[in-house]
C-alpha cells in the first residue's frame, strides 16, 4: 500500500519555502491551491504550474503536496476527466533542503470521494480544462 506518512514528509518543504519567503508567499499563493486537509488541519497543495505535465518515471501528473514534519510530501496524481477516474501513481518526500529523500512507483486507482484532496484536485484540473461534466 501507498505511504502516506512519506509522502506528507515532501509536502512540508514546500509549505515551509512558499511561507519562509515573505514577498514570494504572495506570487506563490496562485501557483498552490489548498485542495483539502488532513485529520491534523494540514492542507494539500495542488501545485497549479505543473498540472498535467510529464514527471519522468510517473507520466503526466498532478502534484498534490503537503508538508508535515519538517518534510514535503509530493502525491502524483493521473485524473482521467472523461472516464471520471484517478490514479496515486506514486509520491516523493523531499527534506527542509528540498532534496529528494524518498521516492515510491506505485499505480493505484482511487475512488472518487466529494470532499477528498485527491478528488477536489481532480474537479480543479477538469474545470481548468474545461472537461464535460465537470
Amino acid at each position: 500500500m501507498f505511504n502516506l506518512k512519506s509522502s506528507f514528509a515532501a509536502l512540508s518543504a514546500v509549505v515551509i519555502a512558499v511561507v519562509g519567503f515573505g514577498s514570494t508567499a504572495s506570487a506563490q499563493s496562485q501557483r498552490y491551491v489548498n485542495v483539502g486537509y488532513d485529520r491534523d488541519g494540514e492542507p494539500f497543495l495542488l501545485d497549479t504550474q505543473a498540472m498535467n505535465r510529464p514527471v519522468l518515471g510517473f507520466g503526466r501528473v498532478l502534484k498534490v503536496n503537503q508538508i508535515k514534519d519538517g518534510l514535503m510530501i509530493q502525491l502524483l496524481i493521473q485524473p482521467s476527466c472523461a472516464d471520471e477516474k484517478l490514479w496515486l501513481v506514486g509520491s516523493r518526500g523531499y527534506n527542509e533542503n528540498g532534496v529528494k529523500v524518498a521516492e515510491n512507483k506505485k499505480r493505484e486507482e482511487v475512488a472518487l470521494k466529494v470532499g477528498t484532496p485527491f478528488t477536489e484536485a481532480m474537479r480543479y484540473y477538469c474545470r481548468s480544462v474545461g472537461a464535460r461534466g465537470w
